[in-house]
C-alpha cells in the first residue's frame, strides 16, 4: 500500500489549507516592510540554504548516513533558535516606517 495509504491521508489537508488560505487572504503591505526588511529576508534564506548544503555534503564527506536529513534537520534547528531574532527584526523596521511613507 505504501504510497497510495501516503495520498489518501495527505489530499484532505491539503484541501482544508487551500479552502482557508482562499477564503482569508493576507494583506501584504510592503510599504512597512521596505528594501531592509526584503533583504533582511533574503539574506536568512540564503544563510539557511548554505547552512543546509554545507552542513549536508560535510555529512556524506564524513561518511555519516542520510547526510540529506542531517543538512535538513541543521537548517530546521537553526530556523527555530534563529527566526524570532528576524521577527524582531522586521518588527522593528516595520515600527520605525511611518505608515504609507515614502521608501
Amino acid at each position: 500500500m505504501g504510497g497510495r495509504g501516503r495520498v489518501r491521508r495527505v489530499r484532505p489537508g491539503y484541501a482544508l489549507v487551500t479552502r482557508v488560505a482562499l477564503r482569508h487572504r493576507a494583506q501584504v503591505r510592503n510599504d512597512l516592510l521596505g528594501v531592509r526588511g526584503g533583504l533582511a529576508i533574503v539574506g536568512y534564506v540564503l544563510a539557511l540554504v548554505v547552512l543546509g548544503l554545507g552542513s549536508g555534503f560535510a555529512a556524506d564527506a564524513a561518511g555519516l548516513p542520510w547526510p540529506a536529513t542531517i543538512g535538513a534537520g541543521v537548517t530546521g534547528l537553526t530556523m527555530a533558535l534563529s527566526g524570532h531574532r528576524l521577527m524582531g527584526y522586521l518588527r522593528s523596521v516595520m515600527s520605525a516606517r511611518p505608515i504609507g511613507g515614502g521608501r
